[in-house]
């Protein structure tokens, strides 16, 4: 039992750090429409960015979210 824990812990993480990352909109007030990972539903949701700083984890489509993070 611990050891499948253990394995599904490991599998959890599985993909870039970026996707990782909670959602970020940054400082600015820009209106640019995006996706982000979501690890606890293991999805491509999406969100607004900003238009500057930010994190990784932004994507301009649900596609490539879905290419990079699974």
């Amino acid at each position: 039992l611990l050891l499948a824990i253990v394995i599904a812990g490991a599998n959890a993480q599985r993909g870039p750090r970026q996707c990782f990352l909670p959602p970020e909109q940054g400082p600015c007030r820009g209106y640019i429409p995006s996706f982000y990972f979501d690890r606890s539903s293991g999805n491509c949701l999406p969100f607004i960015y900003g238009g500057c700083r930010g994190n990784a984890n932004r994507f301009r489509s649900a596609q490539e979210c879905r290419r990079v993070c699974g």
